[in-house]
């Protein structure tokens, strides 16, 4: 994670991450795969070649079929407006999360050096086929300008930089959203401030 990230694991193997100003989780801990963190620290590549990765991937149980949302955080993104730095953006959360999903495929297929720590790698990665889980790729916006209908627009913007990906991997086209704080707690990828004890 970033060094603006922190991890928080309770008794009961509750895990929240703290990621550009907001609370994640709380998740079980067994359904969290921290992918930047792992990508960086743990051999899968040499460390000058690390691609930019997404934050996390989180397993949701919930429904009929397992639901594996893979997260992107920013609390500073560029306004529509500005068009050079929002194609910047646009390209940067792409690229994030089809790394994220080229690692995962990476890890079923092998294609890591036997360097590589995989010991961390959720049992839920290696015991389903791709196919088999349901992928959503999500950039989640902590800006306080972010409405939903502007998350509405950036998620149009967004779905053409990760259509090869959305192609290549069979997923169906809408599977690539932007949420702000409020879309994400009802996704419950997040529910709000954590608390102390």
């Amino acid at each position: 994670m970033s060094v603006t990230s922190q991890i928080v694991l309770d008794d009961s193997g509750q895990l929240r991450l703290l990621e550009s100003g907001l609370w994640f989780g709380p998740f079980r801990k067994e359904c969290v795969f921290l992918l930047e963190t792992h990508s960086r620290d743990r051999r899968l590549y040499p460390k000058e070649e690390s691609p930019r990765m997404a934050e996390f991937a989180w397993l949701d149980l919930a429904g009929s079929r397992p639901k594996v949302w893979i997260v992107e955080a920013k609390s500073s993104v560029a306004r529509l407006e500005n068009t050079k730095d929002f194609e910047q953006n646009l390209e940067e959360w792409a690229g994030k999360l089809a790394n994220a999903l080229i690692i995962i495929a990476g890890i079923k297929a092998g294609a890591f050096p036997s360097a590589a720590d995989l010991s961390e790698v959720p049992a839920y990665i290696n015991d389903n086929d791709m196919r088999d889980l349901s992928f959503y790729l999500v950039v989640v916006l902590t800006a306080d300008w972010a409405t939903e209908e502007t998350c509405q627009q950036l998620q149009i913007s967004l779905r053409p930089y990760l259509s090869e990906s959305i192609r290549a991997w069979g997923l169906p086209k809408d599977s690539v959203y932007v949420f702000n704080r409020e879309l994400a707690q009802r996704r419950k990828l997040t529910t709000g401030e954590l608390q102390s004890s």
